[in-house]
């Protein structure tokens, strides 16, 4: 039987070499994520307790705050602004609902490399419970990497509402990735 070894400690007997990063555990990317989701949340959660916000799809403008996990060995972090276009939405017989969404999100690279993107996208709303929204996504992003670009941009995404005034946010991005993060 082996003596318990904690998992934080170290089993190789070689020179004692600090990786860049750990996946994970890279702390250049996890304290930047760190200052900008936990503010992001904690304000979302004054907003919802305060009841300063209208209910979901009223037409009441939105603000997300989310972190992005690229396709291309990239993490970052983004916001949006969701502003109400069509507050009773398209169809009649749906609870729905379409806005302009512009934003930003900035990416970090594995390799170092540094990108901004500007998303400006038509995102269509449908309530399908008290609880859930579900929004596809389609419009163009300015990209600003090796150098400025201009692409197209299609989601999928959806909200829980935890609160009258909060959800968590999911989308699946072309071309940035998966973007998880709180809507307020």
């Amino acid at each position: 039987m082996q003596p318990h070894t904690p998992r934080h400690a170290d089993r190789s007997s070689g020179p004692k070499t600090a990786p860049r990063c750990q996946g994970r555990r890279c702390p250049a990317i996890r304290a930047p994520l760190s200052r900008f989701f936990g503010p992001s949340l904690m304000l979302s959660l004054l907003l919802s307790a305060s009841g300063a916000h209208a209910y979901r799809g009223s037409g009441a403008v939105r603000f997300d705050a989310h972190v992005n996990l690229g396709y291309a060995d990239s993490l970052g972090v983004g916001a949006r602004v969701d502003i109400p276009v069509a507050t009773r939405g398209l169809l009649r017989t749906a609870n729905d609902e379409l806005a302009l969404s512009p934003g930003v999100t900035l990416l970090f690279a594995q390799d170092g490399d540094i990108g901004i993107w500007f998303p400006v996208v038509l995102q269509w709303n449908f309530y399908v419970d008290r609880d859930w929204s579900l929004f596809p996504e389609l419009g163009l992003a300015l990209a600003a990497e090796r150098n400025l670009t201009v692409r197209p941009t299609l989601s999928m995404g959806g909200r829980y509402h935890f609160a009258s005034l909060t959800a968590f946010l999911f989308r699946v991005n072309w071309p940035l990735g998966l973007q998880l993060g709180v809507t307020f």
